[in-house]
C-alpha cells in the first residue's frame, strides 16, 4: 500500500506529539514523587495556611511558626555572602601564566559589568533560594538581542547589543529523564513555564515564533499557585514547553519540493531513535510548534544548568533545607497551635445555662456590663465554666523542637533560651554550633561552585564569544568562580586572626596578618585602610635613614672584627703564658731534682767517710 504524500505540517505535529509524548511521563513522576512535598514546602516558607495545614481536624489555630524560614534565609543569605562579598567573583584558572592573567583580565572584568547589566547575580540568588527551599538549583542561559539608546554627538542613537540572560527555573517547571543525574545525560530536559500571552504573540510578531494558532490553556491543576488565592482568567496566558534535548532528525528536516525529501520524509513511520541530534523544540498550549531548531551553539551544549543543596546519590533533584527541617516544623507547629486553643478555652470565659430557665427568645452572651435574664434565681440558671490553667511545659517543648530544626537544617542559631541550650552561653559551645554549621555550608558551596557557577561562567562566555565575538574573542583561556568563604566563616576566621595578632609583636607578621583581618572585613573604607597598611608596614625606606642604618651595621661589624682580633691576641698571649709556665714548671722541677740528687749524694759521702 503506498504511503500518502508528507506534508510539513505532518511532520510537525508529529514532532510535537513526539516531545509532548515523551515530556509527559517525567512531568508525572514529578508530581507523584516530589510537589506535594514542595508544595507544603512553599506554603511554610511563605506562612500560607490552607486547610491541609491542620495537624487534627479540632485544630483552630493557624499560627505558623517562623523557624523554618529563618533556617532557610540564614542559609541562602551565607551562600550569597560567599558568593558576592567580593567585587570580583569570578577569576582566571589558577593554572594560567601570569602575563596570560594580564591580557585575560580586562576580559573578566567586561564580563562582570554585562552580567551585572543582565541582573545575572540577582538570577543566582533567586536560583540559590530554590535550592534551599526544593533541594535543587536550576537556571537557564538566554540569549537575546537588546536596543540601547546611547548618546553620539549630542543625539541619541538606537544600537543593539547581544545580552546573555540567566532565568532561575522553578523545580515545578521543570521536567527531565528520571535516570538522569544532571542536566547533560538522558535523553533531555524541558522547561514548562505559564508565560503572558502577550509576550508569545510578540514573538510571532519579531519572527522568533511560528505564526501559529496557540490554542487555549485551561489551568485544571492550579499550575500557577502554590496556596495563594487562584485566578479565574486563564485565556490571557500560554503554557510553554521548550525542550533541550535529543531528537529524532527526521523531525527536524524541512521539506523542498523534490522526490528525494518525500522519500527521507517516509521515516516519520517507523522512527528510527539510533538517528537522534541535539534540538531545541518550543511548543505551545501542547498543541502548537512555535520553533523547531537544531541546536544552534557551538558547543551544541544544553542551555540549563542545575545543582543540589544536598546532594542526594544518583538522583538529579536534591534535599534542601526545607526537606531537612520539615518534620520538626510539623511538630513545631502543632505544639505552638495547641497552646493557642487551650489558651482560648482558659482565658475566654464561658458559662453553662439551665435553658429551662432563660426567657424566650434570649440569647446569652458575656460582656462587660451586659445584663443576663433569668427565670428564678440566677445563681442556679448561670455556672461560669473554667478550663484550669495552661501548663508551662509547652513552652520548654517548643524550644527542644527549634533545637532539633536547626540541627536538621545546619543552621547555627543562638535564639534559643539559654535554660533549654546552656552551649548557647560559653564561648565554645558557640564555637562549636558555629563549626558545625560552615562545614555544612562549605560542602554546598562546593557543590554550587562546580556544577553550577562554573557552568553558568563558561556558558555565558561561550554564547558572547558565538554571538559576540568583537567583545569576546575566541581564546584559550577558563573563567572560574571565586567564591570566598560565607560571612559566618569569616567572622570564625576575624576572631582567630585577632586572637593571633594580641600575641604578635609588632612587625612585618603583624603586617600581613592585620592585611588578612582588613581583606576579610566588608566596611566601606577597606581601600584606604588598605593603602594606610602598605605605607605602614611595606612603604619604601628612606634612602638617608637606609644610609645611616648601613653605616651602623659597618660600624658594628667593625666592632665585631675589632673585638674578635682582641679576642684572638689574647687567646694568643694566655696560650704564650701557658707555654712559659709550663717551661718554668718544668724548670724548676729539674732543679729541685737535681738539689735532691746532690743532697743524696753529700749524704752518701758522709757516710763512707766516717766508716773511714
Amino acid at each position: 500500500m503506498e504511503k500518502p504524500e508528507i506534508t510539513q505540517s505532518m511532520i510537525d505535529d508529529e514532532l510535537v506529539s513526539w516531545v509532548v509524548g515523551t515530556v509527559e511521563p517525567w512531568e508525572q513522576h514529578r508530581k507523584d514523587n516530589y510537589e506535594p512535598l514542595w508544595k507544603e514546602l512553599y506554603k511554610e516558607w511563605k506562612a500560607i495556611w490552607t486547610s491541609d495545614s491542620k495537624t487534627r481536624d479540632s485544630e483552630r489555630s493557624r499560627f505558623i511558626s517562623p523557624a523554618l524560614p529563618q533556617a532557610i534565609e540564614m542559609a541562602v543569605s551565607d551562600m550569597e555572602e560567599a558568593t558576592f562579598n567580593k567585587r570580583y567573583w569570578l577569576d582566571i584558572d589558577d593554572d594560567l601564566s601570569d602575563q596570560f592573567k594580564k591580557d585575560v583580565e580586562p576580559l573578566r572584568d567586561q564580563l562582570i559589568e554585562d552580567m551585572e547589566l543582565a541582573k545575572v547575580p540577582s538570577a543566582i540568588s533567586e536560583s540559590y533560594l530554590n535550592g534551599a527551599i526544593y533541594g535543587t538549583g536550576i537556571a537557564k542561559i538566554i540569549v537575546s538581542e537588546k536596543t540601547e539608546f546611547i548618546s553620539e554627538n549630542g543625539q541619541p542613537v538606537e544600537k543593539t547589543r547581544i545580552e546573555v540572560l540567566t532565568e532561575p527555573v522553578s523545580p515545578f517547571e521543570f521536567a527531565i529523564d528520571p535516570s538522569a543525574r544532571n542536566v547533560n545525560e538522558g535523553l533531555g530536559c524541558a522547561h514548562t513555564p505559564i508565560k503572558p500571552k502577550i509576550d508569545v504573540l510578540k514573538k510571532i510578531e519579531d519572527g522568533i515564533y511560528k505564526d501559529v494558532v496557540l490554542g487555549s490553556f485551561v489551568d485544571d491543576e492550579d499550575l500557577s499557585t502554590f496556596g495563594e488565592s487562584r485566578s479565574s482568567i486563564t485565556g490571557d496566558r500560554v503554557e510553554i514547553i521548550e525542550y533541550h534535548g535529543l531528537v529524532p532528525a527526521v523531525l527536524l528536516m524541512k521539506l523542498d519540493d523534490d522526490e528525494l525529501s518525500q522519500e527521507l520524509a517516509q521515516d516519520i513511520y517507523d522512527i528510527d531513535e539510533t538517528d537522534m541530534v541535539e534540538a531545541i523544540v518550543t511548543i505551545g498550549n501542547r498543541e502548537s510548534l512555535l520553533k523547531a531548531v537544531p541546536n544552534p551553539f557551538i558547543y551544541k551544549d544544553r542551555s540549563f544548568i542545575a545543582y543540589q543543596h544536598d546532594t542526594v546519590p544518583n538522583r538529579f533533584c536534591g534535599r534542601g533545607i526545607g526537606e531537612k527541617g520539615i518534620h520538626s516544623q510539623r511538630a513545631l507547629n502543632a505544639e505552638l497551635r495547641a497552646r493557642q486553643d487551650g489558651l482560648a478555652l482558659t482565658i475566654h470565659p464561658m458559662m453553662a445555662i439551665d435553658a429551662t430557665r432563660l426567657p424566650r427568645g434570649f440569647k446569652p452572651k458575656v460582656a462587660p456590663g451586659k445584663t443576663l435574664l433569668s427565670n428564678g434565681d440566677p445563681r442556679q440558671t448561670y455556672n461560669p465554666m473554667h478550663f484550669g490553667e495552661m501548663s508551662s511545659h509547652t513552652y520548654s517543648e517548643a524550644a527542644s523542637l527549634e533545637r532539633m530544626l536547626t540541627m536538621a537544617t545546619g543552621q547555627m542559631d543562638s535564639a534559643t533560651p539559654i535554660g533549654q541550650s546552656p552551649r548557647n552561653q560559653t564561648a565554645s559551645g558557640m564555637s562549636m554550633i558555629q563549626s558545625g554549621s560552615v562545614k555544612r555550608n562549605k560542602r554546598t558551596m562546593r557543590n554550587i561552585e562546580i556544577d553550577f557557577l562554573k557552568p553558568l561562567i563558561n556558558k555565558t562566555v561561550w554564547r558572547y564569544q558565538q554571538f559576540d565575538p568583537e567583545r569576546y574573542p575566541f581564546g584559550d583561556y577558563k573563567l572560574l568562580p571565586y567564591s570566598t568563604m560565607g560571612i559566618m566563616a569569616r567572622e570564625m576566621e576575624q576572631q582567630q586572626i585577632a586572637n593571633i595578632m594580641n600575641v604578635v609583636p609588632d612587625g612585618p607578621a603583624k603586617g600581613v596578618l592585620l592585611q588578612a583581618f582588613i581583606d576579610n572585613s566588608s566596611i566601606p573604607a577597606k581601600q584606604g585602610l588598605q593603602d594606610a597598611i602598605d605605607a605602614t608596614f611595606n612603604a619604601p625606606p628612606d634612602p638617608m635613614q637606609q644610609q645611616l642604618q648601613q653605616m651602623q651595621m659597618e660600624n658594628a661589624m667593625l666592632e665585631n672584627a675589632k673585638l674578635k682580633a682582641e679576642i684572638e691576641k689574647l687567646g694568643s698571649e694566655t696560650i704564650e703564658n701557658y707555654a712559659q709556665a709550663d717551661v718554668k714548671q718544668k724548670q724548676t722541677e729539674i732543679n729541685q731534682f737535681n738539689a735532691i740528687s746532690a743532697v743524696e749524694e753529700g749524704e752518701l759521702d758522709r757516710q763512707e767517710f766516717g766508716k773511714n
